[in-house]
Order: C-alpha cells, then structure tokens, then sequence
C-alpha cells in the first residue's frame, strides 16, 4: 500500500503515526467543506444527487495502525492517539452524505482483536470476510444475527455482506477476479494516473446545481 505513493500527491500516504495524522486531518478537512458546500443545496441533497466524485481513505492493517496508536504513555503519544480516535469516529459518522468513503483493512474485525468501536463498525455499509475461518471469526465480522453457510472457502473467495442487498439476513458468496500482480500494479498506474487535484473534484457536480 505504501508504494502507491508512487502514483499520487505528496502527503496522501502515511507510514507512521504522526503522518497517519496529517493525511487523516487533511481528509476530515475536505469533508467537512463538502458538507458545507452541499448543506447551501437544495434541501435532502447528499454527493450522490448531485453527482459529485467520490473521496476514499484507504486504512491497510488497521489492526497494527490502532496498535501503533496505543503505544506509548507520554503526552505527546496520548495526544496524537485522541486526535486518531476522534478523526476516524467523525469521518465515519459523517462520510455518507458528502461520499467520503472509508475503507479498513484488518486481519480480524472486531473491538478485541483489533480495536475497531464498535459504533464505528456499525457504520459500515459493506463488508467482506476473506478467507476460511471458523464461525466465531465470521460473527467477529458480520455480528450475530447474519445467516452464515457452511462453506470452505478458497483464497480470493470470501463472504460479503452489502447494505440494502443482504437485508435478507444472509451473506453473499464472493471471489475476486483472477489478476496477476504485475498487472494489477499497471493498472493502478494507469486508475491514478488522472490530475488527483482537490480544487478541482472537492465542489464539482455533474448536475450543475
């Protein structure tokens, strides 16, 4: 994850905790002026009405990251493990309507294991267990009341939980396409290859109200 610095503008990708700060404020920030933007709008207007482009904030290993930010007892460590706490749980809260998404990655989801609150989790409008577990690891993920079959899943294949399709109360069975690396990096390459400006995207609308 880290490589795809690579491809996009400085100060989009952190490797330790005090950058994790600046890029996770930095994407608070431009949230909360979209929602401004969008609150002078008509009245029920969210970035999807009016056809704005999407923002993600990509977390990898949230489980090591939320660690990370426990560590450490001086002022300086308590203050920066706050200011984390309180970001991620705004962003998470608010990020529907001016469609910020946020996307966390872990090796198990759960307040336990990784530390993800709870009410944070509660806020996710998908989710994706990968890999063969056992059934306590899946209800980690997708709680208790998700009817969840038997099945031996391979590697790329997972269970998928989705927002207004699954209110059935069942998972969906899903695997990933077959893409070798070296071209799933070209084709990163070639996805963030377009002018990644904030000026630019932050108060765009296709509607043109």
């Amino acid at each position: 994850m880290a490589r795809l610095a690579e491809f996009l503008p400085a100060g989009r990708v952190a490797t330790n905790k005090e950058e994790a700060i600046d890029v996770v404020t930095r994407y608070d920030q431009l949230m909360h002026q979209r929602l401004d933007f969008i609150k002078k709008k008509s009245f029920g207007a969210t970035a999807g009405t009016l056809g704005m482009p999407m923002y993600y904030l990509i977390i990898d290993e949230w489980s090591a990251t939320n660690a990370a930010f426990n560590q450490g007892i001086t002022r300086i460590d308590k203050d920066l493990r706050y200011k984390w706490n309180s970001l991620i749980t705004d962003i998470s809260m608010l990020n529907r309507v001016p469609g910020f998404g946020l996307g966390i990655i872990s090796q198990q989801i759960s307040v336990i294991n990784s530390g993800l609150n709870s009410s944070i989790q509660e806020e996710a409008g998908l989710k994706l267990h990968f890999g063969s577990a056992n059934m306590s690891s899946y209800r980690l993920t997708f709680g208790n009341d998700i009817q969840i079959p038997e099945m031996n899943l391979e590697t790329g294949e997972a269970y998928a939980w989705i927002e207004g399709l699954t209110s059935s109360g069942y998972v969906i069975p899903f695997a990933m396409p077959e893409i070798e690396p070296n071209k799933l990096w070209n084709y990163l390459r070639q996805s963030l290859s377009c002018t990644q400006d904030d000026e630019k995207y932050l108060f765009f609308t296709s509607k043109g109200q």
